[in-house]
C-alpha cells in the first residue's frame, strides 16, 4: 500500500509544487537610493580622512603638510602633521620623561595630539555613524539590495581616499 502512494500520489504532489512556483512571478529589484545617501557621504568622508592618514604615514615628503619648521597647515606646524616627530606630542619630554604631557594624551584624547591620530580617529568615527545610521532594505530580494548597498559604499570610500592622495600630493 505504501508503495503504491509513492508512485501514484507522491508524484503528482510533486507535480503540484513545481507549478505553484512555476506560477508566481519573480518580484522585481526596485532599489531607492535615497536610503543610501548619507551613508555615501559618510563613507566618503572616511576614505577620505584614511587616505590623509595614509598620505602622512607613508608620502609625508611628497605632501602639502609643513616641511619646514615655520610653515602651517590649518593650526599645525610640522611637528603636529609629521609623523616622525609627532608621536612625541603625547609625551611630557620624551625620552627623559615619558609620563603624559596632558591627562589622557596617551589614550582617549590621543587624537588631538598629532595629525594622523586624528584623521584615523575621524576615519572610525565615520564608519560609527555609517554602521548607526544605516537602514536595512525592505521588500523582496534583499540580498541584492545588500550587495548594491556594499558596492555603494566601498565605490564611496574609494572615491573619498583617492580625492585625499589628489589634494595632499605636492604637483
Amino acid at each position: 500500500m505504501k508503495n503504491l502512494f509513492f508512485l501514484l500520489i507522491f508524484p503528482a504532489f510533486l507535480n503540484a509544487q513545481v507549478d505553484f512556483y512555476q506560477i508566481q512571478p519573480r518580484p522585481k529589484i526596485t532599489y531607492n537610493l535615497e536610503r543610501i545617501v548619507p551613508q555615501m557621504g559618510l563613507q566618503f568622508g572616511a576614505g577620505f580622512f584614511g587616505g590623509v592618514g595614509d598620505q602622512l604615514q607613508f608620502h609625508y615628503y611628497d605632501s602639502v603638510f609643513p616641511q619646514k619648521g615655520g610653515e602651517k597647515f590649518l593650526w599645525g606646524g610640522r611637528q603636529y602633521w609629521d609623523p616622525d616627530l609627532s608621536w612625541r606630542n603625547k609625551y611630557n619630554s620624551w625620552p627623559e620623561d615619558r609620563s603624559e604631557a596632558f591627562p589622557l594624551s596617551k589614550s582617549a584624547l590621543v587624537w588631538v595630539t598629532d595629525g594622523w591620530h586624528l584623521s584615523n580617529s575621524l576615519e572610525r568615527t565615520a564608519h560609527r555613524f555609517t554602521i548607526i545610521t544605516y537602514v536595512q532594505p525592505e521588500g523582496p530580494r534583499k540580498f541584492w539590495k545588500k550587495a548594491i548597498d556594499f558596492t555603494l559604499l566601498t565605490l564611496s570610500y574609494s572615491a573619498g581616499h583617492v580625492a585625499a592622495e589628489a589634494l595632499t600630493t605636492k604637483n
